[in-house]
């Protein structure tokens, strides 16, 4: 197998079918033209035939992230997958990036042992949930003011890892080092909202069927935060809302309890895998 960069001018046609040949349901042909606006493409070829490809994005503060592997099916555990991410590897390693993270499915097995094979290392229990649009009495959420950007996220949201899903991504989430201006930025876009002591940033165009809303929490309890959503997806016109919140068990029961679910395609538990690439040593005097 030989590996390419993906031009989405011309390759955008090629990669929809190679999709569809692996999985008529892939999520990514969704919004296939501007999730291959985002990131380095790369595609693996077998003399014309498309057998790989995956996707490297540089997230700022040297932090990368990789997604959308891919290997056709009549190929796999062939070795190809293992190609593939050395690739992309090689090429986080071009652009200087010192942080690399994934986030895999708990029933891809196969994924988790190839990038532990490769030196990631599963570091946040992640789920990926969903709640209903509801109206429930609770504080509305509305756009937020200047005054109202919060400086830190709760650490039930980030789990003290000092990451949050970087909204708004295509394709669901990114997880970056959490930074004020994340949120200073967002408020700009008109896409944090708030409410006394609850604030949450979305994601308005992310899935159409039903028609959801990509969500991160960046303030307030579970118990207050997760009605108020309900609201804010009858405000906006959706029907749900979904996003990457935290997997541990504790953590599990007391979302069940405030009106959010996992999401059944991706069941219970998700894995966030990371890299870290040592900076090379200074020589004293350099």
């Amino acid at each position: 197998m030989q590996l390419r960069r993906f031009e989405p001018e011309s390759d955008a046609g090629a990669l929809r079918r190679f999709l569809v040949r692996g999985d008529p349901e892939d999520y990514l042909l969704a919004d296939l033209d501007a999730w291959t606006r985002v990131g380095r493409g790369w595609v693996g070829v077998d003399g014309d035939e498309w057998v790989a490809f995956g996707r490297l994005e540089e997230l700022g503060r040297l932090e990368g992230w990789i997604s959308a592997m891919r290997v056709d099916p009549g190929r796999q555990r062939s070795g190809l997958g293992k190609q593939l991410l050395g690739g992309l590897l090689a090429d986080a390693a071009s652009l200087g990036l010192q942080s690399l993270r994934a986030v895999i499915e708990d029933r891809n097995e196969p994924s988790r042992r190839l990038f532990g094979a490769l030196g990631f290392h599963e570091s946040i229990p992640l789920s990926l949930r969903q709640g209903l649009a509801v109206g429930t009495g609770s504080p509305s959420l509305r756009a937020a003011r200047s005054s109202e950007v919060p400086t830190e996220v709760p650490y039930w949201a980030q789990l003290n890892s000092g990451l949050i899903d970087l909204l708004p991504g295509d394709g669901g989430g990114r997880f970056g080092t959490w930074h004020r201006s994340l949120a200073s930025g967002w408020a700009s876009e008109g896409k944090l909202f708030a409410a006394e002591e609850l604030a949450v940033a979305v994601r308005p165009d992310w899935g159409t069927d039903p028609r959801t809303l990509w969500v991160v929490p960046v303030s307030g309890a579970p118990e207050r935060l997760f009605p108020a959503l309900g609201g804010l997806c009858q405000t906006l016109g959706h029907e749900a809302w979904l996003g990457f919140l935290p997997g541990a068990e504790e953590f599990r029961h007391r979302l069940d309890r405030s009106g959010s679910a996992a999401y059944p395609a991706w069941g219970a538990h998700v894995h966030l895998f990371e890299r870290e690439v040592p900076r090379p040593a200074v020589a004293p005097g350099a």
